[in-house]
């Protein structure tokens, strides 16, 4: 299989769990939670991952999502297209998603990290603002 994507520098604590083709549309048609989508080889991808990481530490979110966009095909690149109304699927974008609507899609390219760390901390606020006790 390719289980073996996020670098290791993560910790034991990483809160991802995979996203694949047979399961993200519906995640972002049904779930709630967060989407990263990334590239497996590409330095800034495993940064930002661990930036999100750790904003996510500190919450109660269970539901993150880590897709490789290496695994993209035909049918999926279409259907996040369409979903997230954007022109083209890239590493590097972070959906926040809950019950089948897009709350907000974070595109991480141009950002340093303490920007990066601040936004995706205003998204998952968001996020947990939507929720209940947890997500």
């Amino acid at each position: 299989g390719s289980e073996a994507l996020i670098d290791v520098s993560l910790s034991e604590n990483n809160v991802y769990q995979y996203a694949t083709n047979d399961n993200i549309k519906d995640l972002l048609d049904n779930k709630r939670g967060i989407l990263f989508i990334g590239l497996n080889n590409d330095n800034v991808s495993r940064n930002n991952i661990m930036i999100l990481n750790d904003v996510i530490m500190s919450t109660n979110i269970n539901d993150v999502y880590y897709y490789d966009i290496n695994n993209i095909d035909d049918d999926i690149n279409a259907y996040l297209i369409n979903k997230l109304n954007i022109s083209n699927i890239k590493n590097g974008l972070v959906i926040v998603y809950k019950d089948g609507d897009i709350l907000n899609i974070i595109d991480s390219k141009d950002l340093n990290n303490d920007e990066l760390s601040k936004i995706y901390h205003d998204a998952v606020a968001e996020l947990i603002e939507q929720c209940d006790e947890s997500c």
